[in-house]
């Protein structure tokens, strides 16, 4: 087999990367059907460990940003979702947070018996809810 080198390596990383974004983008347009059609059955997630799991895959993002995130939990809390649509939902929420925050910014999560708090120290954006 032909040695690659650093071109054709770099040329597989980026096609790679690539499909990889693609798949994801075809699952998420067809989450919306699948939760229509309840194909989704609830299970427990553990909110604190979702949202600890969540905060180190967009750890190099904040790291990059210079954004520090802190948790509090007040009272262990369990949510009952589906854990693929708990993951996603974190993710979004976080990964908004992430980048609608400023260079050296925060993110606190407070964790309760009955739900959660998510905020950041960037700029209020004004819009209807």
């Amino acid at each position: 087999m032909p040695e690659l080198g650093k071109v054709g390596t770099d040329m597989i990383e980026v096609l790679y990367r690539a499909r990889e974004r693609m798949g994801r983008t075809a699952q998420n347009m067809l989450l919306p059907a699948r939760i229509g059609n309840q194909e989704f059955d609830p299970a427990p997630v553990d909110r604190q460990a979702l949202f600890i799991d969540q905060a180190a895959l967009l750890s190099e993002l904040m790291e990059q940003r210079g954004v520090h995130f802190t948790q509090h939990q007040e009272r262990p809390c369990e949510l009952k979702m589906h854990p693929l649509l708990a993951e996603l939902v974190v993710s979004d929420l976080l990964r908004n947070a992430v980048q609608h925050n400023h260079q050296g910014g925060s993110i606190s999560m407070r964790i309760g018996h009955e739900g959660f708090v998510l905020s950041n120290s960037g700029p209020v954006l004004c819009g209807s809810v």
